[in-house]
């Protein structure tokens, strides 16, 4: 965004706090999520109109798909009967390890 921003000239002296800040706010209000990388860089997605938003991060090397998860309808049900919360879920990060790199580390545990 900020690269964007300083290709045209008129937006040459938007200070990056504005823009962090606009951020936040509009993660505040539930129209962007916040991520954090595996490379400890922030990263902000627009979720306004999306009714369910789901990715997975690899560990190893940060690629990140994004995955349709029909089941959390049944963990919403499960949170509700397990502690009377009514959850919504309108994004959910869940992490491991992606092919390539469980392969690598495979490799390399055969290899010793």
């Amino acid at each position: 965004m900020l690269a964007q921003l300083h290709e045209d000239d008129a937006w040459t002296r938007v200070a990056r706090s504005t823009v962090y800040r606009a951020l936040e706010t509009l993660e505040g209000a539930g129209l962007v999520h916040a991520m954090r990388t595996p490379q400890a860089e922030m990263r902000f997605e627009w979720v306004a109109d999306q009714p369910g938003h789901h990715h997975v991060t690899c560990d190893g090397c940060g690629a990140e798909v994004e995955v349709p998860l029909t089941s959390i309808a049944g963990l919403q049900r499960e949170i509700r009967e397990q502690s009377g919360f009514e959850v919504s879920v309108r994004h959910l990060a869940l992490r491991g390890r992606c092919p390539g790199c469980r392969a690598r580390i495979e490799q390399g545990q055969a290899a010793s």
